[in-house]
């Protein structure tokens, strides 16, 4: 479903926004089914005043359509038979709910230099499909402020990422707090951020549990100046200085708390969702809207708003190697996609740490 931007003289679009006008005719349609018009007035508003839903599209002869909208044309017979001069098909769109603006807007705030001559596809989230604009957030519509990275920042990644406009800040808000906080406050990922000192973006890299000198106690890494503390008692302290002090020890990951997992599988298919958009718009450019086909918008809803039934796509994971704390191994994160026999998309690998995910999406 598309939102195209229209340029509609003042008088017209005022018809609109009064219930006056239920149709807007043009000499030609945008080829995808349109949900939504978004109204510019033209001179002398020159401003984005509204949007108003797409019900149907019409399209017959001149006079057929005359007499099906007359009641609500918002326009003259005389100027209908005049706008429709020389052309072989008529075609209106059927408006619904109109709502104006509070705040108009600039064409600039959609991307747009000048006014089309007929009309625009406008960008959309692939997530949401609301529409962008550049800045502060007008009348409840999406901003773009913010980039994506398809594995978070906070698993050091900062190289693989959906840029700028692209996808929206609700929805990347969304995929932060309800997708990826949780995948990160894992024990089993918090431990091995520990021991590969991954910081947040406030720079803050997990606290790892471990027993020090038979003292239970917390490993506080700080890892912008490559430190740690450790909170120990005053006993062990003064055994600490008498150099009475045993290695300290930490506990090992525990995988199945990995496995099965619902939190674990959206975070998976968030990734293999978004690695998808990631090549498209490498294949194909930033402005390009991007379509996604029947399969992955099922994976798209399953991100976006969860699953009743707290559904886990099928996925394995192993550990390729045991971990070492703080050896300085090499940090690796990689993303494979899949492919079966007929050359669609299958699945995915993703290796993060010493840990390997394989996705099936089928």
């Amino acid at each position: 479903m598309a939102v195209i931007l229209l340029s509609i003289k003042p008088e017209y679009s005022d018809r609109i926004f009064a219930g006056t006008k239920k149709y807007e005719f043009r000499r030609h349609v945008a080829s995808e089914t349109v949900e939504k018009i978004i109204v510019y007035s033209s001179a002398p508003v020159k401003k984005v005043i509204g949007e108003v839903a797409v019900v149907d599209v019409l399209s017959t002869r001149k006079s057929p359509l005359w007499e099906q909208t007359k009641k609500y044309a918002g326009i003259s017979r005389e100027k209908f038979r005049s706008y429709f001069d020389g052309a072989s098909c008529a075609y209106a769109y059927v408006l619904g709910k109109a709502t104006k603006y509070a705040e108009p807007i600039e064409l600039s705030d959609f991307g747009i230099k000048n006014p089309p001559q007929s009309f625009i596809y406008l960008h959309q989230c692939p997530f949401c499909g609301n529409v962008i604009t550049t800045g502060t957030k007008h009348n409840g519509l999406c901003t773009s402020n913010s980039e994506e990275h398809i594995i978070p920042f906070s698993l050091g990644n900062s190289e693989i990422i959906i840029p700028k406009g692209v996808i929206c800040d609700d929805c990347n808000n969304y995929f932060a707090i309800n997708i990826e906080k949780g995948f990160l406050a894992m024990d089993t990922i918090s431990k091995l951020r520990s021991y590969h000192t991954i910081s947040s973006r406030k720079g803050k890299v997990p606290d790892l549990e471990i027993l020090f000198a038979g003292e239970k106690t917390k490993l506080e890494i700080d890892g912008k100046n490559r430190r740690c503390f450790i909170g120990l008692s005053q006993n062990t302290i003064e055994r600490l200085k008498s150099n009475n002090i045993s290695m300290f020890m930490t506990q090992g990951l525990d995988l199945e708390e990995l496995k099965n997992n619902y939190t674990v599988s959206r975070f998976l298919v968030k990734i293999f969702v978004e690695i998808n958009l990631y090549y498209a718009l490498q294949l194909y450019g930033e402005k390009t809207a991007i379509k996604f086909d029947e399969k992955i918008s099922e994976l798209v809803k399953y991100i976006r708003r969860g699953d009743k039934t707290k559904k886990v796509y099928c996925y394995q994971v192993t550990l390729e190697k045991e971990p070492v704390p703080f050896s300085a191994d090499d940090f690796i994160a990689s993303i494979n996609l899949k492919v079966d026999d007929k050359n669609n998309l299958s699945g995915m690998i993703l290796k993060l740490f010493e840990l390997k995910f394989d996705l099936d999406i089928q």
